[in-house]
């Protein structure tokens, strides 16, 4: 009765899906900045709000020219000057792990830059 049970749950679990067996579809959200009808900020939201692509038409000719990975930090910290010397206070959010820009406007990323890396 017990092995019967378990197969039973393990069945259940398996088609409930959580097991990997549908693959999910990153939510998308855009915004107009200038009111041209034509969305110029775009978000793609890849792990739920834990990892979410930015990306920028700053301008306004219908191609990307900013583009960021963020992700959420509960654990960052920022450095504050205190009582003559420097302490870390706790201000959790997001931090940029990549970002490239075209920054001649020819819609070829020309300068990238990643966290940890100079």
């Amino acid at each position: 009765m017990k092995r019967a049970l378990w197969f039973l749950a393990i069945a259940i679990f398996l088609m409930s899906g959580f097991a990997g067996g549908e693959e999910v579809k990153p939510k998308t959200s855009e915004k107009d900045a200038n009111n041209d009808g034509k969305p110029d900020s775009f978000k793609t939201f890849l792990k739920g709000r834990n990892l979410i692509l930015r990306e920028e038409d700053t301008n306004f000719d219908g191609k990307i020219d900013k583009r960021r990975l963020t992700q959420w930090d509960p654990d960052k910290k920022l450095q504050i000057f205190m009582n003559n010397r420097m302490q870390s206070t706790p201000n959790p959010g997001y931090v940029t792990l990549w970002r490239e820009e075209d920054t001649d406007f020819d819609g070829k990323m020309d300068f990238r830059k990643e966290r940890g890396k100079k």
